[in-house]
Order: structure tokens, then sequence, then C-alpha cells
């Protein structure tokens, strides 16, 4: 018994070490939930125009956009986790530049971008945006000619969360008042190393060795 339980122990000492020291990748993921809540230029955004569809910005394609409406915010998780890149694509067709030099037939729009982890999609409740919202942490700011397809604009997320927070910054501008039109968010989930299910089966391994040890050595005082 004793040999068992010093061979489990190495094998969780192995596995804590592989946890590590074995690299994993990170995998790609779209964004599956999105609450919007608009600001107040809501121009152009009517149950007859798809720009108010939530599922445009779900749905993986950059051709289609969901507007956040001029001041208007959003939040998306991902069903996971995520760190490090965060990337958002923004469809203004023929837009120029995030300031508005030279020739534009659109105007430029910007978003702020933030991280957190506390959400409830069932009853959003969106911070009061005029000043930096508590217990989100700010990524940066992406305008939409920085965030327009094919790359979209990228920032980097210092930490693990589990949701986005875009928050419209109303340049006066936009025209028509709809503000940063969100068409794909994606970020880097954060993955679990193979190592973590071996460390996880040790574990387990040897919590059951220790009881049986404890049941028989119970069962040995009382005879």
């Amino acid at each position: 018994m004793r040999i068992a339980t010093r061979n489990l122990v190495g094998l969780v000492a192995i596995s804590a070490f592989a946890l590590h020291s074995v690299p994993a990748t990170a995998e790609r993921v779209d964004a599956t939930q999105a609450s919007f809540q608009y600001g107040f230029g809501q121009a152009g955004i009517t149950k007859a125009d798809d720009r108010h569809l939530n599922a445009n910005a779900l749905d993986g394609s950059t051709s289609t956009f969901r507007s956040l409406g001029l001041n208007g915010s959003a939040v998306f998780g991902f069903g996971t986790a995520f760190s490090g890149p965060v990337t958002v694509w923004e469809t203004t067709f023929n837009t120029c530049n995030d300031t508005g030099a030279g020739t534009c037939r659109h105007w430029p729009e910007k978003v702020a971008v933030y991280a957190g982890n506390s959400w409830d999609f069932s009853k959003p409740s969106f911070p009061a945006m005029t000043a930096e919202p508590s217990q989100w942490t700010k990524l940066g700011e992406l305008g939409n000619f920085a965030a327009s397809p094919p790359n979209g604009g990228t920032l980097n997320a210092d930490g693990v969360f589990r949701y986005l927070l875009l928050v419209d910054l109303g340049l006066n501008t936009s025209s028509p008042k709809d503000g940063f039109d969100v068409a794909k968010v994606s970020v880097n989930a954060v993955p679990i190393p193979a190592a973590g299910w071996l460390f996880g089966s040790a574990l387990i391994g040897l919590a059951a060795v220790s009881r049986r040890k404890k049941v028989r050595s119970e069962k040995h005082r009382e005879s």
C-alpha cells in the first residue's frame, strides 16, 4: 500500500510539473452571446433595418454587423475564459480613417474595449458610462478604420477574463447616428493542457487509496 501511495504521489508531482512545462495551443473562438444597450443616438436602427439584429455580430461574418447606437454599448460572451489577443471587426463601407482627415465617404466611429469576469446575460445591467466602468479592465480603443476587414483591430487582454464590454465613444461626426458597427468579435480561449487531466486523475486515485487505507485501519482497530 505504501508503494502504491508513493507511486501516486510521484505521478501527481510529475503531472504538476507537466502542467507548467507542456505548452498548449490557444483556440481562437468567436462570441456566442451578446447583450446590447443603446445610447441616445439611434437614427437608422429600426426593425426594418438589419443593423438592429444581435445575430449579425455573432454569425462569424464580417459582411453583416450590429450597430451599437451613438454612445451605446454591448457585452459579449464566448462560452470560455480567454486571454491574450482580442480582435474586433467593424464594417463601415468605404471609410477612410479614424480621425476624419482626407476625403471620407463615411464618418469615423470609435469604440472603447473592456474585459471583465462578472455578467449575467439573463439580467443585463450595463455600467453607467459617465466614468470608467468599475470591475472592468480597459484594453484600449479601436476606430472603424483600424478595425475594418479583413484583419480587424486587435488589443491585448493581459489576464484571464470571460466577457468583453464595447462602448461607442459617440463621435459627433458619426452618420447616421448608429455608432460603431460590430461585425465580429473573437478571442483566444484559455487552453486546458492535456496534463491537467492526468493531474486530476492522479489526485482522484490518491484520494481513493487514502480512503481504502483509512477504512482498513479502522477495521483492524475494531478487530
